[in-house]
């Protein structure tokens, strides 16, 4: 047991840890994530047409309100805004390197102050009507590809409220998924409204 805490305290010392989780229940879809994995409702609409609804926000200096959060803490960009990739990684005082999230559950220096906070989003809504499927993928696939490419992938792959796996689904998103080492997929299909 002390190996296996120490194993954990040591990963999480060194590792960006991000995490999404989705909890649906008869009354709705609640949605708690920390980092830059995302997830991603796959909605039929009448017609048979398809469209993406986003149930998280990837954590980055990008969003305005995590900019003022992370500087408010005294953390800063690795650039100006508007100097290409560098503008768009935080930077903690102290702490070695920089990062492409605003919050994770690892990178433990860099939580310093809370710059980088280890506090998820969390999010709850009525179950979308037509809901077919939930994506929710690390940003090796969403920095592939966008979240109605996503939809209309998955949705090509595997069709929907047909009997049988959420796997198939899966292929062509998980596929996606190791050009980028270090990124995962997953793919639930929804039960039949």
């Amino acid at each position: 047991l002390a190996l296996a805490l120490a194993l954990a305290l040591a990963l999480a010392l060194a590792l960006a840890l991000q995490a999404t989780l989705i909890v649906l229940h008869p009354h709705g879809l609640m949605t708690a994530w920390a980092g830059d994995s995302r997830a991603v409702a796959g909605v039929g609409e009448e017609g048979g047409a398809w469209r993406a609804e986003a149930l998280s926000v990837d954590h980055s200096i990008n969003d305005p309100r995590e900019r003022a959060r992370v500087l408010a803490a005294g953390g800063q960009t690795a650039a100006k805004v508007g100097e290409g990739k560098l503008s768009e990684m935080v930077c903690v005082p102290k702490a070695e390197g920089s990062l492409k999230v605003t919050r994770s559950l690892g990178d433990v220096p860099h939580h310093a102050n809370d710059a980088v906070s280890h506090v998820p989003d969390v999010s709850h809504r009525p179950l979308p009507a037509g809901l077919g499927f939930i994506i929710v993928c690390s940003d090796g696939v969403w920095d592939e590809m966008d979240d109605a490419t996503a939809v209309q992938l998955a949705q090509q792959q595997g069709g929907t409220r047909r009997p049988g796996s959420a796997t198939a689904y899966c292929p062509g998103l998980v596929g996606l998924a190791l050009l980028a080492p270090g990124c995962a997929a997953l793919l639930v299909r929804a039960a039949a409204q």
